[in-house]
């Protein structure tokens, strides 16, 4: 972690990208117990039946298949989590790499969607059609776009949306995290201040607006190549 921000000469205080870090390794953690603590679940069901099979000397061989079949499924979702959390972990093995964006904010809209969860909203990502690639800072991205999200979860109402998009435009690509800043949290200084400082850090800018059904959009304006939005 350290050895990134050297290297970038980053303004972003280590205890801060190391918060970040904390966060998402701890969220996908939850995920994994909770994949766990099912299958544990499922596993005792099982030793109930074999007793019940034991003691009757007939097996419900539908309720096995039923079984199997769920722990196929908790499986493939633990192992889903855990090569996420591989791809954010080598996220900050390069101060600035050839990145797709498509995968980025995949991954990072998985990554943050427990947090969403929990405050019971919906977060939800729209994939482009064409695959567009950048050279930038995966970690620093990331972060920037998990501020975002983290703002609109704080601010937004329950059972509420929050959705990320991105649109190639010109010389650099518009990242778009858009919900609702209610009123009283408004004033965002220092999560705003600390977007504004990631994009500065690459070289691009940060703004809000209002889409055509007046929700807030957060814009990361980020240049397709080592140029510099300012």
């Amino acid at each position: 972690m350290e050895k990134i921000m050297d290297q970038n000469n980053s303004k972003i205080a280590n205890e801060e990208s190391l918060t970040f870090f904390g966060r998402i390794t701890a969220g996908v953690s939850h995920e994994v117990n909770n994949v766990n603590a099912i299958i544990r679940e499922l596993a005792g069901l099982m030793e109930d039946l074999l007793y019940g099979a034991e003691q009757t000397g007939q097996i419900n061989t539908e309720k096995f298949k039923e079984i199997v079949v769920k722990i196929l499924e908790q499986t493939k979702r633990g192992e889903k989590n855990i090569k996420r959390l591989n791809r954010f972990s080598h996220s900050v093995d390069d101060p600035r790499k050839l990145v797709n964006l498509n995968d980025l904010i995949n991954d990072i809209s998985d990554l943050s969607r427990r947090f969403a969860r929990l405050k019971h909203v919906s977060l939800v990502s729209d994939q482009a059609d064409n695959t567009c690639e950048v050279h930038t800072s995966p970690f620093l991205l990331q972060y920037a776009i998990f501020t975002c999200i983290d703002l609109l979860i704080n601010s937004s109402d329950e059972y509420g949306t929050i959705a990320l998009s991105f649109s190639e435009n010109g010389d650099h690509f518009d990242v778009r995290i858009s919900g609702e800043i209610k009123k009283e949290n408004e004033q965002n200084p220092e999560r705003e201040d600390l977007v504004r400082r990631l994009m500065n850090e690459l070289n691009g800018r940060y703004i809000q607006e209002k889409d055509d059904e007046e929700n807030d959009v957060l814009v990361l304006k980020l240049p397709k190549e080592n140029g510099n939005l300012h």
